[in-house]
């Protein structure tokens, strides 16, 4: 799971920093053309701004994901993930504890890890919880609650969901 955050993590990087080159490029590209021109060809200028506009419009339309950002989805998740069975922020208050909009709480948790906050903590629960199985400590019912599941019942459906097998099936 941890390396699938760092590879979605180093892929947005990479596509931020591939998009604001672009931008740039084809700002300064149409500065150098534009010194230029005879009035033939301000037709074709004002056709190339109201393109360049709308791209870079379409472009930062979406909010933009900074380094901080992900660096506060980063720390959310530490807290989440040390806190399972105490994971029982809404939206809003995860949103609230990172200090973004819930929309752009959940644009920049989807691009960051791939899941929306809830599968992403049903997913950590899951995963904690084939840890604890396997150690044979715990019955399934310990092990529903230790992951932060209210019901049992709730905890089996999902991993059955999941990984097509019952949880006591790894006892």
């Amino acid at each position: 799971m941890e390396s699938q955050l760092g590879n979605n993590l180093s892929e947005l990087r990479i596509n931020i920093e591939r998009y604001s080159v672009l931008a740039q490029k084809l700002i300064d590209d149409f500065e150098v053309n534009y010194k230029c021109v005879t009035q033939k060809q301000s037709f074709l200028i004002l056709w190339g701004q109201t393109f360049l506009f709308h791209f870079a419009e379409e472009l930062f339309s979406i909010e933009t994901i900074f380094p901080e950002d992900v660096r506060k989805i980063e720390q959310l998740l530490l807290l989440i993930t040390a806190n399972l069975t105490k994971s029982r922020y809404s939206i809003q208050q995860m949103a609230d504890k990172v200090g973004m909009s819930m929309t752009k709480f959940k644009t920049v948790f989807k691009n960051v890890t791939g899941d929306s906050p809830y599968q992403y903590i049903q997913k950590a629960r899951l995963t904690k919880a084939i840890d604890l199985l396997k150690t044979s400590q715990y019955s399934v019912t310990e092990v529903a609650y230790k992951v932060g599941f209210r019901h049992p019942g709730t905890f089996t459906r999902f991993f059955k969901q999941k990984y097509n097998c019952s949880p006591s099936d790894l006892i």
